[in-house]
């Protein structure tokens, strides 16, 4: 049987061909790679793109609608910020590393302001969509009304100080789902106000 690391290799050599040239040459060097989201879980979609992070000499974040990669240098894996992180504690905890297991894998652990970023970005998005409520479409309420219960499922989740699984996995639980109101009420409140009136508000969809 072929192994996960194997099978992924072989969809990153395939998707890579199509990259820059510059970002070709930066995966080439870089090093510790993990693949990660829904096709390190075997949940890939014909329209899922393959999420891809690795070590290298600079930043590099590059997105397409088949693959999106992150490359951090070596020196930002131990940073607290890093190992605190939503992302950081994903990767470690759901990702498929391509040859051995790096060793910062060993030190993610998420941090409290993992949460309260994710906080942040909910009421502020809650905001915006309360200020440009009534311009939006029925079938635009739902979509965002999915995305933001998703939001709210991963916040409850950063504040157990647990990491997020792939967003397949997160639209399975419905456990968590139906505990949404119970931790963060003033906000799970202005989710269920706000989208009280759109179909399938906690309903699960693709992406």
């Amino acid at each position: 049987m072929e192994k996960a690391s194997e099978r992924l290799r072989r969809v990153l050599t395939k998707r890579a061909k199509s990259l820059p040239a510059e970002i070709q040459r930066r995966l080439l060097l870089a090093g510790q790679i993990v693949v990660f989201g829904s096709f390190a879980s075997s949940l890939e979609t014909a329209s899922s793109d393959l999420d891809v992070f690795c070590v290298g000499d600079c930043r590099t974040h590059f997105k397409s609608s088949t693959i999106e990669i992150l490359i951090l240098p070596e020196y930002d894996l131990y940073s607290e910020l890093w190992l605190g992180s939503e992302l950081a504690n994903h990767i470690s905890s759901y990702g498929i590393p391509l040859d051995s297991r790096p060793e910062w894998f060993d030190h993610a652990k998420v941090g409290a302001a993992a949460a309260v970023r994710k906080e942040r970005r909910i009421n502020t998005y809650i905001q915006s969509l309360e200020k440009h409520w009534p311009e939006l479409s029925s079938e635009a309420k739902s979509r965002y009304a999915i995305k933001i219960r998703r939001e709210l499922q991963r916040l409850q989740l950063l504040q157990s100080g647990k990491p997020v699984p792939p967003t397949v996995l997160l639209d399975r639980d419905t456990e968590l789902i139906e505990q949404l109101d119970v931790g963060n009420s003033s906000l799970f409140k202005r989710f269920r106000d706000l989208f009280a009136e759109a179909p399938r508000a906690g309903a699960a969809s693709g992406g």
